[in-house]
This record gives structure tokens, C-alpha cells and sequence, in this order.
């Protein structure tokens, strides 16, 4: 969801040049966007357009600037895989926010305002 939202962002403030693109900690194989988090989408008014789930790799990681995560655990697990990304990883929020991948409709809602007030705060940067 943070993709679809932040590209939807950018484009609303006229942003562009910037690639965006989501990976997984825990993809096994890729997965479509699940029905709940595309219903939560549309609810705000954004498209995602295709999305099939995709881990993170090395090429990923060589080339992104930035590397924002949903939680503390992640975080680690980046650190761990990547230690030379130590300065490109952040926590996307000061609070973890947790995937509910297999949650209510009423989960996904409340995942993506989490989601969308991180991605507020840091739009300002991205502007820069």
C-alpha cells in the first residue's frame, strides 16, 4: 500500500524524477495486492495499478537512496542482510506499523493511515 500511496502523493504535489518501489522482508513467492489492501486504496480514492510482491535484494538496495521500513524488526533484518545500507534505512514512522496481512477490512483501514500520516511526514524531504 505504502507504494501506491506515496507515488499517488508525489503526483498530487506535481513531484516526479523520484522511482518508487516496494519490496518484502518475508516474500516466499509473489503475491498479488490482497483484496483488502486494494479495497483500503480505493476507499481514498488511489489506484495501485499492478502490484505483485517482491523481496528485497542487493540490486534493490544498491539502487535506493532510501529504504524506509514498517517496523523494528525489519529494520534489523535489513541491517543484518545489508550492513553497508546503515545509512540508507529508516523506519518509515516512529511507531511500528505492523502488516495485517491476514486482518479485517477494518485492519487494512487503520494500516493505511498509519501509513499515509508516515508518509506525510516525510514528504517534505522527498520535496528537497
Amino acid at each position: 500500500m505504502a507504494e501506491a500511496m506515496l507515488k499517488h502523493m508525489l503526483a498530487k504535489e506535481g513531484i516526479r524524477g523520484i522511482e518508487i518501489f516496494s519490496r518484502g522482508i518475508m516474500v516466499w513467492e509473489p503475491q498479488p495486492m490482497s483484496e483488502n489492501a486494494l479495497a483500503s486504496l480505493k476507499t481514498a480514492g488511489i489506484g495501485p495499478g499492478p502490484h505483485e510482491s517482491k523481496a528485497l535484494g542487493d540490486e534493490d538496495v544498491d539502487r535506493a537512496d532510501r529504504i524506509y521500513v514498517m517496523t523494528r524488526q525489519h529494520h534489523g533484518i535489513v541491517l543484518s542482510n545489508y550492513p553497508e545500507a546503515k545509512d540508507k534505512v529508516h523506519m518509515l514512522a516512529a511507531i511500528d506499523i505492523d502488516d495485517p496481512v491476514a486482518g479485517s477490512p477494518k485492519d487494512f483501514e487503520k494500516c493505511r493511515i498509519e501509513i499515509q500520516n508516515a508518509l506525510l511526514d516525510i514528504l517534505p524531504e522527498l520535496k528537497e
